[in-house]
């Protein structure tokens, strides 16, 4: 049996209101916002490892260019 599969894409200023006609038709309906908002919470958590990560990494090399002058130069002009 086929199954139907719906995508539902959610603007932030959008998804509260989604959310909450959701629950508001209950049953099968308010679990899926629980799930949109569990995987919501993921995703933030992720994304708050990477942006950990990627400024270890920018000290890590912004300390190994103030040691090295001529290099240094060259990566500040890199941007920030």
């Amino acid at each position: 049996m086929a199954r139907a599969i719906n995508v539902l894409r959610l603007q932030p200023g959008d998804a509260d209101k989604a959310l909450s006609a959701l629950r508001q038709l209950g049953g099968e309906h308010e679990r899926l916002a629980e799930r949109i908002e569990k995987s919501n919470r993921k995703s933030a958590r992720s994304t708050k490892a990477v942006d950990r990560a990627v400024k270890d990494a920018k000290g890590g090399l912004m300390a190994f260019a103030s040691r090295l002058p001529l290099i240094g130069g060259a990566l500040s002009a890199l941007g920030p």
